[in-house]
């Protein structure tokens, strides 16, 4: 019973951080995952968008692209506490 009522109360809290977070305009504009009515792929529109008018403009763009999945397992961590 505690879990059920646990998961509800973090529903009510979600619902009430993210509204808020909408209400106010705290979400950066360039974030859109984890956002309702945007997703990931928004950024790659974004991009494209911008690639393609640049090329129209006969400028260049520059894109640098970093993939975390899996960062923090492939760091060798050394125990660094002595005894």
């Amino acid at each position: 019973m505690l879990t059920t009522l646990g998961k509800i109360l973090e529903r009510l809290i979600l619902n009430r951080v993210e509204w808020f977070v909408g209400v106010n305009n705290l979400y950066p504009p360039e974030q859109t995952g984890f956002r309702k009515g945007h997703c990931s792929l928004d950024n790659v529109a974004c991009l494209e968008n911008d690639v393609s008018n640049s090329f129209n403009q006969r400028h260049s763009t520059i894109a640098i692209l970093f993939d975390w999945a899996d960062a923090y397992g492939n760091v060798i961590h050394q125990n660094c506490w002595r005894y």
